[in-house]
């Protein structure tokens, strides 16, 4: 993995992205058909090359399966939309 990037310099501004986790599979915890591809997609678009559309993120943030008020439901999808 890539260390992080420093926060932007004093005076600079930063960008706060906040993304809608992948659409749910039949089992409603993982990401589904439509949901694998969505997630694969969203990490072609960030990146320090001129061929990326946003430049790469400093920090992810995604909650974690165990972290439900229901102990009975874990689900991935926000693990899942991060990861590719």
């Amino acid at each position: 993995a890539n260390p992080p990037l420093p926060p932007p310099p004093d005076g600079r501004e930063a960008t706060i992205m906040i993304l809608r986790y992948c659409e749910a599979g039949a089992a409603r915890e993982h990401c589904g058909y439509t949901g694998n591809p969505r997630s694969e997609y969203i990490s072609t678009l960030f990146g320090d090359s001129p061929d990326h559309r946003w430049p790469r993120p400093s920090f992810i943030y995604a909650m974690a399966a165990g972290e439900r008020h229901d102990d009975f439901v874990q689900n991935w999808h926000e693990i899942e939309t991060v990861n590719p």
